[in-house]
């Protein structure tokens, strides 16, 4: 976290102007996601150190504007996993693993649909859950551990796991294909 956060005991701005922020820019927009960085980063400081040093309604304030950005499904980005490592509380967790990671990979939709190709986001977010099994769960709080291994299951179970490899290796290639256009692109304007 950064230092500035660990300095302030409340949310940059007020919960009505987070709220606005959301309602008109959508849980999708570039301003909503750095808002809910904030708020995601604030939320799992007070709750790991400095919950008694709060007042009660700077505390509410702060969960409730945490709930009101996961129900409006705000995406999580991959480089939050190390937010949510430092998570201990299953208030802060449970949103991801049964909420978000969910619709990411297709297991929210009706189950007799066939579950469409991993798009870009799911395979970012896949590479994160691969990177920290890999690791074995290092660093990472039991409550936290215990549901991503049961999702890791279950992306196992559902083949999702086999499927990124293969999947994976044409992202990685048209990843880089896409890369290497932009250069020769970038070079040309120039020649």
């Amino acid at each position: 976290m950064s230092d500035i956060t660990k300095r302030r005991k409340s949310l940059i701005l007020s919960q009505k102007v987070y709220q606005y922020i959301l309602n008109t820019y959508g849980n999708k927009s570039e301003l909503t996601l750095m808002c809910f960085e904030d708020i995601l980063t604030l939320r799992i400081f007070i709750d790991t150190e400095h919950e008694s040093e709060l007042s009660e309604c700077t505390y509410d304030s702060i969960k409730s504007t945490f709930d009101l950005y996961n129900k409006a499904s705000v995406p999580y980005k991959p480089a939050q996993l190390d937010l949510l490592k430092q998570a201990t509380n299953f208030e802060i967790i449970r949103p991801f693993f049964d909420d978000f990671l969910p619709t990411i990979f297709g297991f929210k939709s009706k189950p007799k649909k066939k579950r469409k190709k991993l798009d870009d986001l799911a395979l970012l977010w896949v590479e994160q859950l691969e990177h920290i099994n890999s690791q074995n769960y290092i660093g990472i709080p039991t409550t936290l551990k215990d549901l991503f291994m049961n999702f890791y299951k279950r992306l196992e179970n559902e083949e999702i796991i086999i499927k990124y490899h293969i999947q994976g290796d044409i992202y990685r290639q048209h990843k880089k294909q896409k890369q290497n256009n932009i250069n020769v692109n970038f070079n040309n304007m120039y020649y």
